[in-house]
């Protein structure tokens, strides 16, 4: 007999061969194996994310399942909220086929705040641990997102898992990026990998193959994929399991809706042609003004058969989830009276020749011209200063803007902010909101917009922080940490369209949407900071 260090015999580890002995010397019999479970399912308040194949593979007089037990990690479990929960299943049994075995792919178009981002990690942190054999399902994931929240993603996992459980690379462009593909293709260290689309395009072919879950967020981005060079990208990743996050499935037209189920489920709902033709047009047709009570019956009955069959991997919930978990919002719209330099302008610009050859256009420029008078209303309703005349709308206009220096090639600085009525009340809102020891987010579509609200704060006194389209993508993050962890700033500037995905402004209870925009989504989306 072999012994231990200090005489111990070593003893036989445990078999899970069972001898029976029988009156006629029967054989040993094998018993059922467990697979290796990471966290035991058992457990008071363990969610199974596969308990009817868990359940399925129980033998029937050990009670013992040959299906290892998928547990959702309670260290994450316990900042889940329910609906959460239900995602993160959702999703698992997407990916895995136990909804459609044909199919491997999910669209998460949960409204903005019902944190599709950590609904994402609990998944893949799943998927990265766990599998029904008792090994890990898969063994690298890759997040690919706009350039502008790769940090994001990078910080949202460390701060829900941190570094000593998984490990993230960022891929960034250039030829640093060629060699971080190979170092995550190769490397046991990062197993999620973060990549903008815009780095993907460039090597979508070297990371083909070794990505088990491919992850795209702002999914709604994704247009036809003929001739479209970022589905293109994603489909050389040769991943099976896909999801697709946004928060604005159908934000234009059915096709675009048509062009992200296709990714995730290809052929779930035939080509583009056929969709068009049985569910595109006639849903299309049913919303058009003068549609006869036939149309409008059919496009009900297409788009009831449409929900039916994009359920089994769409999941879209609104925010009024929350509303059990946040405090109210008040949201007040607020008319803002012209001045009578705002006046003077409109008036001038309705009583132009652009706007009577609008009036009296017929052919396919009627939709270009309305859009460029719509946007010199705009601009005019913010301040004049922003109008520049085009030639011909009126002396008043050009003398105004001789009176009232546009900001193109002077200081905002230098404009009358009281020739605005948005701009005096906002003046007001900004007095009472600093005064009471808040802060605010302002958000306006226009740039030149914000550079006047800028100048206006420093006029008062108010330090901002900003960001829009010129702001460096890697200094994003910066400065909503800054922002957000360390009282930097007092009024956040945003532009809607550089700032509406992927941010978390916590430092600020009071948010004023200066304009709209023309996609009321963004909108929707700015307004879910608050």
């Amino acid at each position: 007999m072999s012994l231990r260090p200090g005489g111990v015999p070593f003893r036989r580890l445990a078999s899970n061969i069972n001898i029976v002995d029988g009156s006629n010397g029967a054989a040993a019999q094998q018993q059922p194996r467990a697979p290796f479970q990471v966290h035991d399912p058992h457990a008071p308040g363990a969610v199974i994310l596969n308990k009817s194949q868990w359940e399925a593979g129980k033998d029937a007089s050990t009670g013992v399942s040959t299906v290892s037990a998928v547990v959702l990690d309670p260290f994450l479990m316990r900042h889940l909220r329910p609906h959460q929960v239900a995602g993160v299943k959702f999703l698992y049994e997407c990916v895995m086929g136990l909804r459609d075995p044909a199919h491997l792919g999910a669209i998460l178009a949960d409204g903005m705040g019902l944190g599709k981002t950590l609904q994402t990690i609990a998944l893949l942190w799943t998927l990265l641990k766990q599998g029904p054999t008792g090994r890990p399902a898969v063994a690298k994931a890759l997040v690919v997102t706009p350039s502008s929240l790769t940090r994001n993603w990078a910080q949202e996992i460390r701060k829900w898992l941190g570094d000593e459980r998984l490990r993230t690379i960022i891929i960034e462009p250039g030829a640093a990026g060629a060699q971080q593909v190979l170092d995550f293709k190769g490397g046991t260290v990062a197993r999620v990998a973060i990549v903008s689309y815009e780095t993907l395009r460039l090597h979508a072919d070297a990371l083909a193959g070794c990505v088990g879950v491919l992850v795209a967020d702002e999914g709604h981005r994704l247009k036809s994929a003929a001739g479209n060079k970022t589905i293109s990208a994603l489909l050389a990743l040769k991943c099976q399991r896909r999801i697709l996050l946004t928060g604005t499935p159908i934000q234009n037209n059915l096709s675009e809706f048509y062009a992200m189920c296709d990714f995730v489920c290809g052929d779930v709902l035939g080509s583009l042609a056929v969709f068009n033709r049985v569910f595109g047009g006639p849903i299309a047709r049913s919303r058009e003004r003068g549609a006869s009570p036939d149309d409008i019956a059919l496009g009900a009955a297409r788009s009831e058969e449409l929900a039916r069959r994009v359920e089994a991997f769409v999941l879209r919930r609104g925010s009024e989830i929350n509303a059990a978990h946040l405090p109210p919002m008040s949201l007040f719209v607020v008319f803002c009276r012209p001045t009578p330099v705002q006046l003077r302008a409109l008036s001038d610009v309705l009583g132009s020749g652009s706007v009577r050859r609008l009036l009296s256009a017929s052919g396919s420029d009627f939709g270009d011209q309305a859009l460029s008078i719509l946007t010199m209303l705009r601009k005019i309703c913010n301040h004049p200063a922003l109008h520049a005349p085009a030639p011909g709308e009126g002396d008043g206009a050009k003398s105004l803007m001789n009176d009232n220096a546009a900001c193109d090639g002077k200081a905002p600085g230098s404009v009358d902010f009281a020739q605005s009525g948005k701009l005096a009340v906002l003046a007001v809102l900004l007095e009472h909101i600093i005064g009471a020891g808040d802060r605010c987010v302002v958000v306006s579509q226009s740039t030149a917009m914000l550079d006047l609200v800028s100048a206006m704060c420093a006029g008062k006194g108010y330090s901002t922080v900003r960001i829009d389209g010129s702001t460096d993508v890697s200094k994003r993050q910066d400065v909503v940490n800054s922002f957000n962890s360390y009282n930097v700033g007092q009024v956040f500037l945003l532009s809607t369209t550089a700032g509406g995905a992927g941010l978390n402004l916590t430092g600020a209870n009071r948010l004023v949407l200066c304009d709209s925009h023309w996609n009321p989504a963004m909108d929707a989306q700015v307004r879910s900071f608050h």
